[in-house]
């Protein structure tokens, strides 16, 4: 009896080295899995992100969700400032690059939503040059003033969006500026 009880242990741990080994093994191929999809992940990730960058792009650029208002930009050739206005839509922007050319040269600024001064930028209509400025919140606008353009022309006023750290193409331009004291 003593030996059939040593055959039937002996088989009873065959059996449970058997299923100990399939349980790893079932273990180890989900481990696998995983580390597998995660480098599939992240090797597919570094295309995506920069798709998704130009898509939000995109839908910045062609929706006329941030516009120059042409009735509130001019140009004062005595006083050699710029006037603009900027206008958003319902959207959030990190930051606006504002392009200004004349005679073959520009100058560029950049709003953000924190306020901060430019020396030659204030708040149209009262304020000073250095004054902090600001992005206009959403689904609202503001004018500006800049100044140091000498010459009698400007050749165009463009304005380019920032998400995050990409730098969108231009969403509007006023390419004819008028005269401030026109409007006098």
């Amino acid at each position: 009896m003593f030996a059939m009880k040593t055959k039937m242990d002996t088989e009873l741990l065959s059996k449970n080295k058997k299923g100990l080994s399939t349980v790893i093994a079932t273990v180890l191929i989900i481990l696998l899995t995983l580390v597998a999809t995660s480098i599939v992940w992240v090797a597919v990730k570094a295309f995506i992100t920069p798709q998704m960058d130009k898509t939000q792009c995109f839908d910045v650029e062609s929706g006329n969700k941030v516009t120059l208002n042409g009735a509130y930009t001019c140009f004062n050739d005595t006083s050699n400032e710029v006037q603009f206005s900027i206008n958003m839509k319902d959207i959030a922007i990190d930051a606006l690059i504002i392009s200004i050319e004349m005679d073959g040269s520009s100058r560029s600024f950049t709003l953000t939503n924190t306020p901060t001064g430019i020396p030659t930028m204030k708040p149209y209509p009262a304020g000073y040059y250095g004054e902090p400025v600001a992005l206009p919140g959403k689904n609202a606008g503001r004018t500006y003033t800049a100044v140091g353009f000498t010459g009698t022309d400007i050749g165009s006023i463009k304005i380019a969006p920032v998400l995050g750290t990409q730098q969108c193409g231009a969403s509007d331009q006023i390419a004819s500026i008028d005269d401030c004291m026109a409007f006098a």
